[in-house]
């Protein structure tokens, strides 16, 4: 993950929210912290097992649906088997088994990996509804244009609050992934290297001039409703 004028930068992705579950995610500006595979792999094998139980007339092999490699994203997982790993996800028994804190959401731009293109399943915490950032920290975004990489950044400029809480989140988050989510719609899933004390981060990626300056007119215009 590339590092220019801040120590964590968004890539942008063209990730999106498919799973139903995200009608309870608020909408807006948020930022998520994410659960890693291995932190939910107790979990996960009680799913694996519960799936493959003579509880169910056709038991489903779960195993054989996705592909687990790394800690992010949870899974990689094929089209043609996302219906069925998403009806796993919302059995009242599964959601159970997992921190009640926990958000499954898909990305929309497939991944090319060794055996073909999978989508990925983030993990998603959720702090009641939103994110551990929200429109509520920020002051204003702005595009820049960084002649080194040739490449339009969205700018976040956050107010003192945001700034503390940011300070903290990436403090304890490092190491691990951080999702950004814009209406519901995850822009970016970056790694942080290092803690950001000072209030402003980038989103960065292979945004058009258009494509940047719309972004951060939807961050702004939710800004401007509180």
């Amino acid at each position: 993950m590339k590092q220019f004028l801040v120590n964590v930068i968004f890539c942008s992705c063209g990730f999106q929210l498919l799973n139903a579950q995200v009608d309870s995610l608020q909408r807006g500006f948020n930022i998520y912290e994410c659960y890693d595979r291995y932190s939910l792999k107790e979990a996960w094998g009680n799913v694996i097992n519960y799936m493959n139980s003579d509880v169910h007339a056709e038991p489903i092999l779960i195993k054989n649906l996705l592909e687990e490699t790394g800690d992010y994203p949870f899974a990689y997982v094929k089209q043609e088997n996302m219906g069925k790993i998403d009806s796993v996800l919302h059995l009242n028994y599964v959601k159970q088994l997992f921190p009640s804190d926990i958000q499954f959401i898909w990305t929309s731009v497939e991944t090319e990996r060794y055996t073909g293109r999978y989508f990925g399943l983030y993990a998603v915490k959720k702090t009641g509804n939103s994110g551990v950032l929200t429109e509520k920290d920020l002051i204003n975004v702005h595009v820049d244009f960084r002649e080194e990489n040739q490449l339009y950044t969205v700018i976040l400029k956050m107010n003192s609050e945001g700034t503390k809480r940011w300070k903290e989140v990436t403090e304890r988050s490092l190491g691990k992934v951080l999702v950004m989510v814009v209406d519901k719609k995850v822009l970016s899933a970056p790694r942080v290297y290092s803690v950001i004390t000072e209030g402003t981060t980038e989103i960065s990626g292979t945004f058009t001039k258009q494509e940047a300056e719309e972004l951060a007119e939807r961050i702004n215009s939710q800004i401007e409703k509180e």
